[in-house]
């Protein structure tokens, strides 16, 4: 690298981190949900790098921002981050909107997942951008709303965006690891009816709570049974109860329950299927109906995309690519499942650190993130895949 490009990964490696410090003071704790500034904080940075951007408020204060180089048809990579963030709650040493750099990282709501990731694709696209590059591929980032609950900003930007494209990579917190894929989310209604009647004479009702105590026992057998499903790359599927709701007051007899499941899945898993499942084993016990589905994502280990950011991460870091799945639920699959675009995950930051109090990245991981994203950048949208070769 000469001095004039040395110099300017510098100074975009300083912008990536002082635009995390910005995003991360703009709150969009979801729920309510309100990323409308950092998308508008965004836009500015996107559109002064020359970018064809949009903001796409689809509700009040919710938005989606595309931002587009080079020829939107013909794109060599697409990269993913979404804009919200739980919500901060108790307990943080530093002010959770304050984004204290101290111990060598910057604290604060959003900081691993996902400003820092979103920081670090905008700094990398000005680098790639600034350094007169020629794109031959088009360039393409994405940055949405509602992650955190249902996916408003990914299903919205499947409406509005069409996508086609050599790779993507989603920016979510992974220590810099590169993350070939994840196990999908799909959640159920498992719900109870009874009768209900005063609680002085119970024998005239029907408990629907006792009801769903039986129907619990046999989802406990189930889901114990159900995590011997496994997958060599994502490990074991997983399934529990995580909510029940039921009764109105103390002394009625209630005549409704309902619990929400979970399971963690792999390709192939269709949440109608398991649904079928559990209805045949609750049998007339429960009603039992399909909450959401988000599928899995998974690249193989021998794909392009796979290979060609193991490479970037090494010559970054300096050390052997980690490569494994992410622990996690993501949007990937809206990029390889809907989008059909081979996914990864990689970005600055510790998932384990995430939806926690003291939320908090590296700095230097931010700044190699940059780093790793603008050399990928360039192997897709820079260079043709004759020079690529083998990567």
């Amino acid at each position: 690298m000469d001095e004039r490009s040395s110099r300017l990964l510098e100074e975009c490696r300083r912008d990536a981190v002082a635009w995390t410090g910005q995003l991360v003071r703009l709150n969009s704790e979801n729920p309510p949900g309100g990323e409308l500034a950092c998308a508008r904080r965004c836009g500015e940075i996107l559109t002064e790098l020359g970018m064809d951007v949009t903001i796409d408020e689809f509700a009040p204060g919710r938005a989606n921002v595309t931002a587009f180089a080079g020829e939107r048809e013909r794109l060599g990579s697409v990269w993913n981050g979404h804009l919200d963030t739980v919500p901060a709650k108790d307990g943080w040493e530093d002010p959770p909107f304050g984004a204290v750099v101290r111990d060598g990282s910057l604290w604060g709501r959003g900081s691993a997942d996902m400003k820092s990731g979103c920081a670090a694709m905008m700094a990398a696209a000005k680098y790639i951008l600034r350094s007169g590059a020629q794109l031959r591929r088009g360039l393409a980032l994405t940055l949405v709303a509602d992650e955190e609950c249902v996916n408003q900003g990914a299903l919205r930007l499947r409406q509005t965006t069409p996508l086609t494209a050599a790779a993507c990579v989603v920016c979510e917190p992974t220590r810099l690891q590169v993350h070939y894929g994840n196990r999908g989310f799909t959640s159920y209604y498992v719900r109870t009816y009874g009768r209900s009647c005063h609680g002085c004479e119970p024998w005239k009702g029907v408990n629907a709570i006792y009801k769903m105590a039986h129907a619990l026992v046999k989802l406990e057998r189930f889901a114990a049974a159900f995590s011997d499903r496994t997958n060599p790359q994502l490990g074991r599927a997983t399934m529990s109860v995580g909510t029940i709701r039921g009764g109105s007051s103390l002394n009625t007899v209630p005549d409704f329950c309902e619990v929400e499941v979970e399971a963690r899945v792999f390709p192939g898993m269709r949440a109608e299927d398991i649904c079928r499942e559990l209805q045949a084993l609750l049998g007339g016990e429960a009603e039992v109906s399909v909450r959401s589905e988000l599928p899995a994502s998974l690249a193989a280990l021998d794909s392009p995309i796979v290979r060609t950011a193991s490479r970037c991460v090494e010559r970054v870091t300096g050390q052997k690519a980690v490569v494994t799945k992410f622990p996690a639920c993501s949007e990937a699959s809206f990029f390889s499942k809907g989008y059909g675009i081979p996914t990864v995950l990689l970005g600055p930051g510790d998932i384990g650190c995430a939806h926690k109090a003291n939320e908090h990245v590296a700095v230097e991981e931010i700044r190699q993130a940059v780093a790793i994203y603008a050399m990928l950048m360039e192997a897709y949208s820079v260079k043709e895949k004759t020079e690529r070769g083998n990567n």
